[in-house]
């Protein structure tokens, strides 16, 4: 399904911890994609509103996921080292997998462990 997509790949870590930054060839794909929402797709095709707008630093001008983006990471539990891949479908939809660092695949979202505090 996913082969005739552009894909990113994306190590997380601080950088992408607030808002996903796509390179600047992705610039010229998702120009004119712009809207107030676009849609995530994560694990379990469940989805997230995102909103795409374009960065300027220095002299270079980026499109990226923002509004939206930071509520996809906390509800996802990610985690420093983990491996997604963006992809981008057409019609202001994006997809996305979530891989672990031994590149283990998520099916699901991952829920936090619950410890119990009698141990």
């Amino acid at each position: 399904m996913y082969r005739s997509f552009p894909s990113h790949v994306v190590v997380f870590g601080d950088d992408c911890r607030h808002k996903l930054v796509f390179p600047e060839d992705w610039t010229a794909l998702l120009t004119g994609v712009c809207s107030p929402v676009e849609v995530l797709r994560g694990p379990n095709s469940r989805i997230w509103p995102m909103q795409l707008v374009k960065v300027t630093e220095d002299t270079r001008t980026n499109m990226c996921l923002d509004i939206g983006w930071e509520s996809f990471v906390i509800e996802n539990y990610l985690v420093d080292g983990e491996i997604m891949i963006i992809y981008y479908a057409g019609n202001r939809e994006f997809y996305v997998r979530i891989f672990s660092s031994f590149m283990i695949e998520r099916r699901a979202r991952i829920e936090p462990i619950q410890r119990d505090e009698n141990m």
